[in-house]
């Protein structure tokens, strides 16, 4: 049967809007997001209508002067801008179970006046997971190293393997209380430095890791030897 120009003109407009569409995240072991870019690296808050979005800031880091980290700031009043919030959709999106990824760990810096509790919220598959042991934050804490677990002892909410397979999203939140959704938060007055974000592999695969840097070193150990 002889191709009809409508059925061309619809293939193309559909391999053309395929072509347009952006390729899927997919989180790594290593990741880590230290904004030195000077770029808030795919982090947001609620976009435009936003009016405290998360804003990077070019010096002040955990290594002093000329590091840059990501400022959270939120007013604490009704609407938007009122919750510590922040999420990103693109390069922590993934397989988070095939990739061997078990924990987060950032830097934190309470700047406000006010003591946090931080919470991490998984969306993806059929709802969403939110750790249940927060991470508290003191007001005037200054730069501090904190981790978040991602076992399923430590997630609550949904399945944990068809939310931990097809995350599409991973939330930053401040909240007392395990909640399933980041529009839950409560409003606080409050700011918050946080950098170097990174997505912690599982202890075998670190030891898999040390394992080949050492079969390495030994291999150009051995070619030096055969080469005097």
């Amino acid at each position: 049967m002889p191709t009809t120009p409508v059925f061309l003109a619809f293939a193309t407009a559909s391999l053309l809007a395929s072509l347009a569409l952006p390729a899927q995240a997919v989180i790594v072991v290593g990741e880590t997001d230290d904004f030195e870019n000077g770029t808030l690296q795919g982090w947001q808050a609620g976009g435009v209508a936003n009016p405290n979005g998360p804003a990077n800031v070019g010096s002040g880091g955990p290594a002093g002067a000329g590091d840059n980290f990501l400022r959270l700031t939120s007013k604490g009043l009704p609407g938007a801008g009122g919750k510590l919030v922040v999420f990103n959709s693109n390069q922590w999106a993934g397989d988070y179970l095939g990739a061997g990824v078990t924990s987060i760990r950032m830097q934190v810096n309470n700047l406000g006046a006010t003591d946090l509790v931080l919470r991490l919220i998984l969306e993806g598959g059929p709802g969403s997971l939110t750790t249940v042991d927060p991470v508290s934050v003191p007001a005037g804490s200054g730069w501090e190293t904190v981790s978040f677990s991602l076992a399923s002892t430590n997630l609550a909410g949904a399945s944990f393997n068809a939310v931990m397979d097809h995350v599409t999203s991973l939330n930053l939140v401040h909240s007392p209380n395990s909640i399933s959704a980041r529009s839950l938060a409560p409003d606080i007055a409050a700011v918050l430095g946080v950098d170097n974000v990174t997505a912690v592999p599982e202890p075998s695969a670190l030891l898999l890791t040390a394992i080949g840097l050492a079969a390495l070193v030994c291999s150009a150990g051995r070619r030096r030897s055969a080469g005097m």
